[in-house]
């Protein structure tokens, strides 16, 4: 297993540890479950066959024009103004 850190809304974490509490399971398995059955319901985050050679997902187009980067002074222009 992998370890994970997450930051929740104090609600939430009060309410998920009533429900642990009153299963009598861990703050782990809540989780465990919770991410198992979001992951049920959102099918497209699925990867069918985990054993397949990673590819470079396909981006959508982005409308940019250029790239932003290609300035070697970008950082400097992201702050300025046009009118300045």
């Amino acid at each position: 297993m992998t370890r994970a850190q997450i930051l929740l809304p104090d609600a939430l974490y009060n309410r998920s540890k009533r429900y642990a509490e009153f299963k009598e399971i861990s703050m782990s398995e809540v989780f465990r479950h919770a991410v198992e059955l979001f992951l049920g319901i959102h099918k497209e985050c699925q990867i069918e066959d985990s054993a397949k050679e990673w590819q470079i997902p396909i981006c959508r187009p982005t409308g940019l024009i250029r790239d932003p980067f290609a300035d070697e002074n970008w950082r400097e222009k992201l702050y300025s103004r046009e009118d300045d």
